[in-house]
């Protein structure tokens, strides 16, 4: 079924919004702000060149290749500083370990990887640590919160210092992190003790199977993850426990499911289109994505959302989530977002890089599995956030 001329002209569309997106915030050469009114940092920095790399705009990223490139060291070295004056051990630390990992896939974007080997120092002394061990502190098997970024962190820089830095001696600890990650799935292909699937198990899991695509274990349960993860779907063909989606939630769904064999994705496919339309339909005026517009202000009608998207659920378990969720974020420190790229905060439906550079890549993805249109989307290869599969 070819879609129509209308559908493929909306998803072009996006593109050249989201384009329009990035150079707004795009300060000078090298900068970039994490809103079009934002703070200007490392990250958005990183998640600018990850929205270009996405796009296929290369003659911005080419012509200011070497800028960027030092501008890249520079940071992680201040952050570092900065992350050491806070915390007692920087390479336990999920901002610095984030930025670090981000920082590589896009040196790799860039083309310096290819021949050069930044952040080795601070590489070897991470991977000296007993990786399993605080794996465990983390609570990785029991599927705890950011236990699976901690797990993805490790595994991209053993696969970099296997691959890149040429030791050899860390095949052993990629295996072991392999084996004690796949001799602990639970039912639903995840990690921990849950009677059902919910958002946490996949947001948190997806970490570890960016690791598993890419070093192409062994997957015999891809439909039965698919299948698992598509009964969360929200009456918007959204994943989020909350309406209005969650760039984060959306995506990680949509890679479970692209995973899954021509089958799921043909019984599937209404719904996958659905979702791209739900995108475009989300993209704000400046071109950019926001987390969700449901959550603020509060007022009758987000309400009314909310009662609709609580009642658009598979059991009562995930029921209860959702409300947790909901009465969790109503309290006033939720006002906005603050996390460590963006101290300051951000509205909910302030459109921002992370959140863009998210909701683009779900269209991105389906786009490319369903061959919608002939846009010429480019993935990176570096495994982390935003490897393609």
């Amino acid at each position: 079924m070819i879609e129509s001329n209308d559908f493929i002209y909306q998803i072009n569309q996006l593109r050249i919004k989201y384009l329009s997106f990035l150079n707004k915030c795009k300060f000078d050469e090298v900068n970039f702000s994490f809103s079009i009114n934002g703070e200007q940092n490392a990250f958005a920095r990183c998640f600018a060149i990850f929205g270009y790399n996405l796009l296929n705009e290369t003659n911005f990223l080419e012509k200011n290749k070497k800028k960027l490139i030092e501008k890249i060291i520079f940071d992680l070295e201040n952050y570092y500083k900065s992350r050491k004056r806070i915390v007692n051990s920087v390479y336990e630390d999920k901002p610095f370990l984030q930025l670090l990992t981000f920082s590589l896939s896009a040196l790799n974007i860039l083309g310096y990887l290819k021949n050069n080997n930044p952040f080795k120092k601070h590489i070897s002394k991470i991977l000296e640590i007993n990786i399993i061990q605080t794996l465990n502190k983390k609570g990785f098997k029991e599927g705890k919160a950011q236990s699976g970024n901690f797990a993805m962190f490790y595994g991209i820089l053993l696969i970099y210092s296997i691959n890149y830095l040429n030791n050899k001696e860390h095949l052993v600890l990629l295996k072991e992190w392999c084996s004690h990650h796949t001799n602990s799935l639970n039912k639903f292909g995840f990690w921990g003790n849950f009677k059902n699937i919910n958002y946490a198990q996949f947001q948190n899991g997806f970490h570890q199977y960016v690791i598993f695509d890419y070093l192409k274990l062994n997957s015999s349960n891809k439909d039965n993850i698919a299948e698992s993860v598509i009964d969360l779907i929200d009456q918007d063909g959204h994943f989020a426990p909350y309406p209005g989606g969650g760039g984060c939630f959306d995506y990680d769904a949509i890679y479970f499911l692209m995973r899954a064999d021509n089958n799921f994705i043909k019984k599937n496919k209404q719904i996958l289109i659905n979702l791209i339309y739900s995108i475009i339909n989300l993209q704000d005026l400046d071109g950019g994505f926001s987390e969700s517009k449901n959550i603020r202000p509060r007022n009758i009608k987000n309400l009314m959302k909310f009662i609709k998207h609580l009642f658009f659920s598979p059991n009562n378990l995930v029921r209860k989530e959702k409300l947790k969720y909901f009465i969790t974020l109503q309290r006033n420190k939720h006002n906005k977002i603050i996390n460590h790229w963006s101290a300051g905060g951000y509205g909910w439906s302030e459109s921002n890089l992370w959140d863009s550079w998210f909701r683009v890549m779900v269209v991105a993805a389906i786009d490319n599995k369903l061959k919608i249109t002939n846009l010429d989307w480019k993935y990176t290869n570096f495994p982390g956030i935003g490897y393609n599969i």
